[in-house]
């Protein structure tokens, strides 16, 4: 797709993006423009498109765009510079083809405009037969290219190319790269110094006032994180409302993804079910179909630990139209494995278990090696061999360098006391150094150990 439909969501919140196309005239490249226009009026967007020429006026094509978006053309006469200002009422598809033709005049004033497209409701496409027009590229304009390159990687399925690059947009300073992976994790950075960062890229992204309704999904964001660490239901709910309130569909699927994610601990779980149906209805209905299936996925979760007759019918449903999305498959398999050591066959499961920490590992997904610690915690303690989980906890609480810290203190514990037994003494003292931020991750797969405490016949594994 020449234009992402992505850009013209941002165009609305006043981040508008120049697309350069150098490919030669004729029927293909029409078609990409003509798509990128039908996209541009389904979300209510003008459209001007003009063609240039080597004998046009001066300033052309740019009377004919003033003109058909209803601005006065009396400008170019006065102060041409000033044509950046009446772009910026209207929110617009502006295709200039051939901009390789247009005089100097002409072409001195796109690069102005081009230069002020970060803060202008519009997206410029512009076309060229031979080599790329030579229009300047602001740190904005980079860092919102970077962000796309970021949501494809992601709507593709690979998390870790995502994260890098949404990292390197806030680093340029691109507020909505400071949400992260939008929606889909909290509590995604596990060492100290990392999670501090984020959460000040969040508050420093919020002090530069970004227009509604980003700054929702920047309080959001942060409601979550915060309700993660403290378990702190209120603010994130009071967050989701005020998202509702914006009345933009992305923006609600996010806060429900988000508000499931921090509303982690047992006592959540019914409330989750609820936000993961709304979830999966409010992006599908938007056509967001990663959250739609970051949905499906959590509803699936919510029935297990409910010990829901339907819960293996969602799981079915969820491995069929996560195929080809690894993150999600991840959690497939986890279930998979939890369903498994339910059965009794821990063999199988242990099996299981590495071929989900493969998956979860290649998927860039941080809970995959504290998944699989939960999981062997759960097997050696049904087999009988609490023995051993005294070096496992060993090996875990001194983890590879480069690998996240896991913190087993609640995770292994409840694995025990819903298998039916008493508690895991030498387990519950095995945590890493002081990282209290940790224990969310493994109490938070304990949702998937839950299956282990539902009825045998009740139709969950």
């Amino acid at each position: 797709m020449l234009v992402p439909e992505s850009a013209f969501e941002r165009a609305k919140l006043g981040s508008g993006q120049l697309f350069a196309v150098t490919r030669p005239p004729g029927a293909e490249r029409t078609r990409h423009l003509v798509r990128a226009a039908e996209l541009a009026r389904a979300h209510g967007f003008a459209v001007a498109w003009v063609g240039c020429r080597a004998d046009a006026p001066a300033f052309w094509p740019w009377q004919a765009v003033l003109a058909g978006l209803g601005a006065d053309t009396s400008t170019l006469d006065a102060a041409p510079e000033d044509v950046v200002e009446a772009l910026a009422g209207t929110p617009a598809l502006i295709v200039i083809d051939d901009v390789d033709l247009a005089g100097e005049e002409a072409a001195r004033l796109t690069q102005v405009v081009a230069g002020s497209v970060h803060r202008l409701p519009v997206v410029i496409v512009v076309t060229s037969a031979d080599t790329a027009p030579v229009l300047p590229s602001p740190p904005e304009q980079d860092a919102a290219r970077i962000v796309e390159r970021a949501h494809t990687a992601l709507a593709e399925g690979r998390i870790t190319e995502a994260r890098d690059l949404l990292d390197q947009a806030a680093r340029d300073g691109d507020p909505e790269a400071a949400l992260g992976l939008p929606g889909m994790w909290v509590n995604k950075f596990r060492a100290r110094a990392d999670r501090a960062l984020a959460i000040a890229r969040l508050r420093e992204a919020l002090d530069g006032h970004p227009p509604e309704p980003l700054r929702t999904r920047l309080i959001t964001r942060l409601a979550a994180e915060h309700a993660y660490d403290r378990r702190e239901t209120e603010p994130v709910l009071e967050a989701l409302g005020k998202a509702r309130a914006t009345g933009d569909p992305r923006t609600l699927a996010e806060a429900l993804s988000l508000a499931h994610h921090a509303l982690w601990s047992p006592e959540h779980t019914a409330l989750r079910l609820a936000l993961a149906d709304e979830l999966v209805s409010v992006a599908s209905a938007a056509r967001l179909g990663l959250l739609a299936l970051s949905g499906l996925c959590r509803r699936t979760m919510d029935l297990f630990c409910l010990g829901d007759p339907h819960a293996e019918r969602s799981q079915a449903e969820l491995a069929r139209r996560a195929a080809n999305h690894p993150g999600l498959l991840f959690f497939h398999a986890a279930m998979d494995v939890m369903r498994t050591i339910r059965a009794g066959r821990f063999a199988e499961a242990e099996q299981k278990s590495l071929h989900c920490l493969r998956i979860g590992l290649e998927a860039g997904d941080v809970d995959a090696e504290t998944f699989h610690s939960t999981h062997l915690f759960a097997i050696r303690w049904l087999q009988g061999r609490g023995g051993e989980l005294v070096d496992l906890a060993e090996q875990v609480t001194h983890p590879h360098p480069a690998g996240p810290g896991v913190q087993l203190r609640g995770g292994a514990r409840v694995a025990g006391s819903r298998s039916g037994t008493t508690g895991s003494r030498a387990v519950g003292d095995a945590s890493i150094d002081d990282q209290r931020t940790e224990r969310g991750s493994a109490v938070q797969h304990v949702d998937h150990v839950h299956v282990l405490r539902g009825p045998r016949g009740g139709g969950a594994g």
